[in-house]
């Protein structure tokens, strides 16, 4: 429910802020999510909190990183584009999921969870100086 009900507004707020910069808090919101479950919360609120970041994180990222693609792509080859980016994400994810399956099957799920939290602080902050690269050119 989360990730519908924010991908409108981040879409919205990315025509009127820096996209950069808003991937990068929708990674931060991804980072978020993976560091609450990897603390192995058990409380209600903690566990709904978790699920509404998770929810934001892909609302902003689905939106964001096709708008941008768009955005640094020259028309005559975003098809290319698009496409190499799906195949880019298929592996990283086929990747990621079995390396964190592997730490949660062999060290738990705190260990796989810590590990695509700092990933995912490590993207967000490379999303980040990306927005900062980008407005040094602007």
């Amino acid at each position: 429910m989360v990730y519908a009900a924010i991908s409108y507004p981040a879409g919205i707020l990315a025509d009127r802020m820096n996209k950069w910069i808003l991937l990068g808090i929708g990674y931060g919101c991804g980072a978020g999510t993976a560091l609450l479950l990897a603390s192995n919360i058990s409380s209600l609120p903690l566990l709904v909190l978790a699920f509404c970041l998770g929810g934001a994180y892909v609302g902003i990222e689905e939106t964001l990183e096709d708008s941008l693609a768009a955005q640094l792509l020259p028309a005559h080859q975003r098809g290319t584009g698009f496409g190499t980016m799906a195949v880019v994400n298929g592996m990283g994810d086929f990747i990621s999921s079995l390396t964190v399956g592997w730490l949660w099957a062999v060290y738990g799920p705190g260990a796989g969870f810590g590990f695509a939290s700092g990933l995912m602080v490590f993207g967000a902050f490379l999303i980040l100086q990306m927005a900062k690269i980008n407005h040094e050119r602007n």
